[in-house]
């Protein structure tokens, strides 16, 4: 059986995959319905999905070419 850190690992390796791939559907299946999201631009707090899609979305369309976003060195315990 996996581990807890074996889990949160896995679940953060989909979301650097999704992000990368500006794969918007994939991303948003990480998400609870009633997220609340909280991100640097303003309004800095996003309520539900559909407002997480938006940034998201927009994000992701003024991108060229692959993204070469990189998550931090996680340190889980």
């Amino acid at each position: 059986m996996a581990s807890a850190q074996q889990d949160v690992r896995a679940l953060l390796d989909h979301r650097t995959e999704a992000c990368r791939a500006k794969d918007i559907d994939r991303l948003m299946s990480l998400y609870s319905p009633d997220i609340v999201y909280f991100d640097v631009v303003p309004p800095l707090r996003f309520i539900g999905t559909d407002a997480v899609r938006a940034i998201s979305c927009g994000g992701s369309r003024n991108m060229k070419g692959q993204s070469a976003w990189k998550p931090a060195n996680w340190i889980l315990r």
